[in-house]
């Protein structure tokens, strides 16, 4: 059954993830969007961890929404790497002491983004992972492009990479993917050259010290992770993920750069955005307000 109202329809593909955590929480709290499904990507953890880490966070918003598990492993050669969000991904919550029990939708995440978007008629991504779902999805069903209305990438760089010196984590995990999902649909990707300059300070723990309940607690407990862990004082400690969320429903907040790119599939540079005249047209984030960003995340997170 199609949607009939316009409210823009938005399935997230996620790998949890600290910073996947905030943008989650953040998303149930607006009201921009309606978020039709979530998926689970191997990434900064695997991919049964990250279908656990969903459900984790679901839970302690009282969240009810059809999430789907995903690919165990990328297009591109694996190569082991994880992300810094320590054993579980989730900074120092363990989805297995609070006793979680994922159960994800019976059809993969790869089936259950192409009949969601068939289903509605057209719905956005918001891919804050490797994209080997949406890949996936793409090889499976060559006219998913037709249901979808963009999709919104965090990930890759135009400068210095994070995981190598050349390469973004999500983009070096699956580079392959990358290429398809960049030739396949229209895309806005928020890489580190303007997520890395968005985010917290320190100074702004105190903004969780008076959200009650469940949702106040993994708010404390992410950020004081990250602070021990990225040893910040007074710096911006980044949230990649849900800044890619605040371009999505803040549009014009971000200005972008039209480039044609392709993405290294191998070896030292594996990952790399590289400008080709003969690659993807696509939209790179490349210069945003702080400020508005910051106000946002006080107003999503605080209600104020």
């Amino acid at each position: 059954m199609k949607k009939t109202n316009k409210i823009p329809a938005l399935w997230i593909d996620t790998d949890p993830g600290i910073d996947d955590g905030f943008c989650l929480i953040a998303a149930y709290e607006m009201d921009q969007f309606e978020v039709v499904g979530i998926s689970s990507v191997n990434g900064n953890v695997d991919v049964q961890q990250a279908t656990k880490n969903i459900f984790y966070i679901l839970e302690q918003l009282d969240w009810e929404i059809p999430v789907y598990e995903g690919e165990a492993h990328p297009l591109s050669e694996e190569v082991l790497e994880r992300g810094v969000h320590g054993n579980t991904g989730l900074g120092y919550l363990d989805p297995d002491q609070e006793g979680i029990i994922a159960d994800p939708e019976e059809i993969s995440a790869i089936d259950g983004i192409y009949q969601t978007a068939k289903e509605l008629g057209q719905m956005d991504i918001l891919a804050i992972g490797p994209l080997t779902n949406i890949a996936m999805a793409l090889e499976k069903y060559p006219d998913l492009p037709e249901y979808i209305g963009e999709v919104i990438i965090m990930g890759g760089e135009l400068g210095k990479g994070n995981v190598t010196a050349f390469a973004e984590f999500n983009f070096y995990i699956d580079p392959v993917a990358v290429n398809r999902v960049l030739e396949a649909f229209d895309c806005r990707v928020l890489g580190l050259n303007i997520t890395e300059t968005m985010g917290f300070t320190s100074k702004d723990r105190q903004w969780f010290d008076d959200i009650l309940g469940k949702k106040g607690e993994v708010l404390r407990s992410f950020l004081d992770y990250v602070i021990e862990y990225r040893e910040i004082d007074g710096e911006i400690l980044p949230v990649h993920d849900l800044y890619a969320l605040y371009a999505y429903a803040y549009q014009t907040a971000v200005i972008y750069d039209e480039k044609k790119v392709k993405i290294i599939e191998k070896g030292e540079k594996r990952g790399a955005v590289e400008t080709n005249e003969k690659g993807y047209t696509t939209l790179f984030g490349i210069e945003g307000n702080f400020e508005h960003f910051h106000r946002f995340m006080k107003e999503v997170f605080l209600g104020k």
